[in-house]
C-alpha cells in the first residue's frame, strides 16, 4: 500500500524523515526549492516524485513572483484563484509550457506530474482535458507518468496513470454525504476506482480540516467501508493550504 504526501508550502521536510519515505507518492509545487533549485530526488530517494500543475489556473505565488505572460482569463471568487482557459490557444500554450517546465525541474528526475482541476473541464469539454495531456506527452523528452486529482471520467483514457486522488472524499466525509451524492459515488466514483485498481493505479483520498463536522446527515457506514477498503491511503485534517509536513508524521 502506498501513501500520498501532498505539500504546497515552501518549508523543507525533515531530512531523516523524508529519506525514509518508501511507497510514497510525493507532490511538490514547482516553486518549492527542492523542485526549483534541485534536491527533490535526494530528499525523497525512495518515493515516486511528482510536480504540481494546473491547466486551468496560475498559482498566486507565481503571479506575485512575476510569472511572465500568464493569460489570466478571470478570477475564481470561490477559490480565490486566477483562472486561465485551456480551450483557448493562449491558455493551452501556457498550460502545456508550464507543465513541461515543471517536468524538467530537478534535472528532470521527477517521475511525472500531479494534475489538478481537470474535472473543471468535465463533462462539457473532455477533449480539451485530454488534449492537454497529449500535448505534454508529445512535448516531453521522456515518458510522462500522471497523478490525477478526481476527473474520474478520464482515468481509463490516460495510459501513463500512476495514481489518483479523491479530494474532499475521505470515507469519514463521504459517509455523511446527502442521498444524491451517495448515489453518484456508487454509480460513478466506485466503478472508476475499481477500474483504476485493476490497472494497479494507487488510489488516495484526502479530507480537509474545515470539512469535519459540517454535515448532520446520518452516517452511511456501508459507503464508508466500501470506499475505505478500496483506498491505498487516507489523509484527514489537511489544511486547505496543504502547507504542513506534520500532518504526515
Amino acid at each position: 500500500m502506498r501513501r500520498a504526501l501532498i505539500y504546497f508550502g515552501t518549508d523543507q521536510p525533515d531530512a531523516a524523515w523524508s529519506t525514509a519515505q518508501r511507497h510514497a507518492d510525493v507532490v511538490l509545487q514547482p516553486y518549492h526549492a527542492l523542485a526549483a533549485e534541485g534536491g527533490y530526488a535526494e530528499r525523497f530517494p525512495h518515493a515516486r516524485r511528482y510536480v504540481y500543475v494546473n491547466p486551468t489556473s496560475v498559482d498566486p505565488w507565481l503571479l506575485e513572483h512575476g510569472a511572465p505572460g500568464a493569460p489570466v482569463a478571470g478570477w475564481d471568487q470561490r477559490w480565490n484563484l486566477p483562472r486561465i482557459d485551456p480551450a483557448t490557444p493562449a491558455g493551452m500554450d501556457w498550460a502545456v509550457r508550464t507543465a513541461l517546465e515543471a517536468l524538467a525541474l530537478d534535472g528532470g528526475r521527477s517521475r511525472g506530474l500531479f494534475v489538478d482541476d481537470l474535472d473543471r473541464l468535465l463533462p462539457e469539454d473532455p477533449a480539451t482535458a485530454l488534449r492537454f495531456l497529449r500535448l505534454v506527452e508529445d512535448g516531453a523528452e521522456r515518458p510522462v507518468r500522471w497523478f490525477v486529482n478526481r476527473a474520474f471520467a478520464l482515468w481509463d483514457r490516460i495510459a501513463g496513470l500512476d495514481a489518483v486522488l479523491l479530494e474532499d472524499m475521505a470515507p469519514s466525509v463521504t459517509r455523511h454525504a446527502p442521498v444524491g451524492e451517495v448515489r453518484w459515488i456508487r454509480e460513478t466514483v466506485l466503478p472508476a476506482v475499481d477500474a483504476a485498481r485493476a490497472r494497479e493505479v494507487a488510489v488516495h483520498a484526502v479530507a480537509y480540516a474545515d470539512q469535519e463536522g459540517l454535515s448532520s446527515a446520518a452516517p452511511d457506514l456501508v459507503l464508508q467501508q466500501d470506499l475505505g477498503r478500496r483506498l491505498d491511503s487516507v489523509v484527514t485534517g489537511l489544511a486547505r493550504t496543504a502547507s504542513s509536513w506534520e500532518v504526515y508524521a
